[in-house]
Order: structure tokens, then sequence, then C-alpha cells
């Protein structure tokens, strides 16, 4: 057993959690204004910036179908 008593031991892990819930809430709470500023200047291009995400995508896959094709053309057939 520890020498520490219930006591001291209650009082300084009351102090210790209220230091961690402080610390944790204010970096939560900047955290998320940073984050809200920065989605706020984001939310001007939010058509344009879907746009490309979706014209990458369709990009993507074209070139995989693409080079799919190209492979399977390639590649001889086995006779039976």
């Amino acid at each position: 057993m520890s020498e520490v008593s219930y006591l001291r031991f209650t009082l300084l892990n009351l102090i210790g959690a209220a230091i961690r819930a402080t610390a944790i809430g204010l970096t939560g709470f900047y955290f998320g204004q940073e984050v809200e500023a920065l989605l706020g200047d984001i939310k001007h291009y939010e058509v344009e910036l879907m746009a490309s995400i979706v014209a990458i995508a369709i990009l993507i896959w074209v070139v995989n179908t693409f080079l799919q094709r190209r492979k399977a053309r390639a590649t001889p057939r086995s006779f039976r």
C-alpha cells in the first residue's frame, strides 16, 4: 500500500482532474474556433472544391478503366 492518505490522494486527484478538464476544454474550444474560422473561408469555395473532387474521381476511374482494357487486349488468350 501507498504511504499517501486517502484524503490527500482524493484532494490531489480532484485538483488534477480539474486541471485536466480545464485544459482539454479550453483546447477544444480554441481548436473549434480555429476550425470554424478556416471552414468559414472554405465555404466560399465549396462548389469549386466539390466539383474538383468529382472531376478527379472521374479521371481516376477513366484512367483505371483504360489501363485495364489495354492490359486485357495485350494479354494473349489461351486456347482450350
